[in-house]
């Protein structure tokens, strides 16, 4: 599998999570704020005082993920 493969896979199923979301009438959720309420409050602060590469560190150690994933999560927020 490529990584084009993952992502075409992942492009259909966002497709399809939206189209749940569009059939039972629930609103979906605002996506930076569901991953802002999954970060510790230390790397909050972090990013708050304008500590980006403390926070992607932090959120790195926290989260068990190698640093290209967590520096599109950390900019992400």
């Amino acid at each position: 599998m490529t990584t084009n493969d993952i992502y075409e896979r992942l492009g259909v199923l966002e497709h399809l999570v939206q189209h749940l979301y569009e059939k039972t009438g629930v609103p979906m959720p605002d996506i930076q704020t569901l991953a802002r309420s999954q970060v510790s409050a230390n790397v909050q602060q972090l990013l708050a005082s304008g500590n980006k590469i403390g926070a992607i560190k932090a959120y790195r150690d926290e989260a068990n993920v190698d640093l290209p994933t967590a520096t599109r999560f950390i900019e992400s927020l």
